[in-house]
Formats: structure tokens, C-alpha cells, sequence
């Protein structure tokens, strides 16, 4: 938020390419501003951890190559459908 506010006088939150709100820092903030900041970090698996995660996907029986239905069904049977709906054909939305 910082840097959008240094480098813009307007800035917008999009959600799934639908704009949720445009205006001024101070307006997104008052509306948006109050809650948690989470920073992510995404480290790489070395061949261990990748041998891994494609025998547990063997294992629930997922056909390979993963295309993005089979991701999908894999997503789904984990439980995991908010994730499961964010593939589309293109790759993720």
C-alpha cells in the first residue's frame, strides 16, 4: 500500500478482474483498511518433496498428465473447492 500510495493519487482493489474499488488511498483505506496484512513467501521443493507431492496425487488416483480438469477433480477431493473453481483453461483466474 506504501508504494501504490508514493507512486499514485488513485488506486483500485480488482477481484477476479471485477473492480471492487477505485478511488483515492485514503478512501480504499477507510473502506478497506482495517484487518490483517499477510506477506507470503513461496519457496521452492527440491526433487524430494516434488517425488512426493506426485506420488500423493498418484495415490488418489489422478490420471497424469495433470491437465486442469485433473488438477480440478485432484482440488475438489482435497476438499479444497474455492481453489478448485480458481482454474479456468487459460490457468488460474
Amino acid at each position: 500500500m506504501e508504494e501504490a500510495e508514493a507512486l499514485c493519487t488513485k488506486m483500485g482493489i480488482m477481484v477476479k478482474g471485477e473492480f471492487k474499488c477505485f478511488g483515492p488511498a485514503t478512501h480504499i483505506k477507510d473502506k478497506f483498511g482495517t484487518g490483517y496484512e499477510i506477506e507470503f513467501k513461496i519457496r521452492t521443493l527440491n526433487e524430494g518433496q516434488i517425488e512426493e507431492k506426485v506420488n500423493e496425487i498418484k495415490n488418489e488416483g489422478i490420471p497424469f498428465p495433470l491437465i486442469v480438469n485433473n488438477i480440478v477433480m485432484f482440488l475438489k477431493n482435497k476438499g479444497d473447492n474455492d481453489l478448485a473453481e480458481e482454474f479456468t483453461l487459460d490457468g488460474i483466474a
